[in-house]
């Protein structure tokens, strides 16, 4: 998984640049994302507690969001959103 955290902090750092060089600044960042690519996850507000996978993180301006996907369905999430850990007193309250 380190490998995929690398990979997207080198595309941060580029998008990130991109933007600078056109604002006629320079500054370098190193961004620490809370979850890589290939991931298992869950949501907490999720009563069912499914398993779900990063399969994709989106940068913008304003944050970062995680694409999760269950079966054939993927959502955007925040990292508030989102835990590693499965609820079982959610699921065994249903």
């Amino acid at each position: 998984m380190e490998k995929f955290n690398d990979y997207t902090n080198s595309i941060y750092k580029q998008l990130t640049k991109e933007v600078s060089n056109s604002r006629s600044e320079s500054r370098e960042s190193n961004v620490q994302f809370d979850y890589c690519i290939g991931d298992s996850v869950y949501l907490k507000t999720d009563n069912d507690q499914l398993e779900r996978l990063v399969t994709g993180i989106l940068i913008r301006l304003n944050g970062v969001m995680f694409e999760l996907s269950q079966s054939n369905t993927s959502s955007y999430h925040f990292s508030f959103e989102i835990s590693s850990d499965k609820d079982i007193l959610k699921t065994s309250t249903n």
